[in-house]
């Protein structure tokens, strides 16, 4: 698949173009001077990757609103404040998003809370255009994707990396590959053939550093035109991938990217 790339420090501004822009956003840290920090050590990782190379604790951020007039702030107001806000959707009036390990799904007379023991450092939360009852969720923190049924509150959907092709994560101490498992059984068979290996079956006891992740998923989204398909951007990766519901199989869309997030499609174009 072709790659265009389309470079907006060209376009010409126009400020009164759009009028008015309500916007609903969430902000993972208001403390953007340890961010940068982290963000600069990161890149003296000998894996070679970005991000933190040990478990952290998580950030005080919120959700804000803000108006946007004029191409300036008109109105901005900090609405709550919590750990690590960064996933956010809305649809028909409802709003879900999500903070550290939890999901929040607001509708006019009710607020449920979704939890699951592998969600981590949780990236992005996604209404169904498919299905009214269902959210889809990254969990970055472990390298999986879940569905779960809003009505029920019972996952529908789980698709975890490591058992899909992308199970080599890399040591940011010496910069060595290991596999990643949450399976024993597995873990017992890269012992005999002298694989390096990280198990992790209890994972409300455990911390995978960003450094360390296998794909970094940093985003799913429904395919707006093929309900079989969800769409992850893998940071670590530098691509996009399509993910067949049924098969698990996972297919490169776009590729040769430095650190992408939020790969999602309009009609039969790719974006990210």
């Amino acid at each position: 698949m072709s790659k265009e790339v389309f470079d907006i420090s060209q376009f010409r501004r126009n400020s009164s173009f759009y009028g008015q822009i309500p916007l609903l956003l969430t902000i993972k840290n208001f403390d953007l001077a340890a961010i940068r920090a982290r963000y600069i050590k990161s890149r003296d990782n000998v894996s070679g990757r970005a991000g933190s190379v040990e478990r952290r604790k998580a950030g005080e951020g919120g959700l804000a609103s803000l108006t946007i007039a004029e191409g300036e702030v008109k109105e901005a107001e900090i609405l709550v404040k919590m750990k690590e806000p960064r996933g956010i959707d809305v649809k028909e009036g409802d709003f879900t998003f999500s903070s550290e390990a939890h999901v929040y799904v607001v509708s006019d007379d009710d607020v449920k809370v979704i939890n699951e023991e592998w969600f981590s450092y949780i990236h992005t939360v996604n209404f169904s255009p498919w299905d009214d009852r269902k959210i889809l969720v990254s969990s970055s923190g472990y390298d999986c994707i879940f569905e779960f049924d809003l009505q029920s509150g019972l996952k529908s959907f789980e698709w975890f990396a490591w058992e899909h092709g992308f199970s080599r994560g890399i040591n940011s101490v010496n910069g060595k590959a290991f596999q990643l498992t949450r399976n024993k059984d597995q873990a017992d068979r890269y012992a005999s053939d002298d694989v390096d290996y990280l198990l992790i079956d209890n994972p409300s006891g455990a911390s995978l550093p960003t450094a360390n992740r296998a794909a970094f998923i940093n985003s799913v989204y429904y395919h707006e035109e093929d309900e079989s398909q969800i769409l992850a951007t893998f940071f670590h990766e530098g691509k996009v991938y399509s993910i067949d519901r049924k098969s698990g199989m996972a297919v490169e869309r776009i590729g040769a990217l430095s650190k992408p997030h939020g790969g999602r499609n309009y009609g039969g174009e790719y974006l990210v």
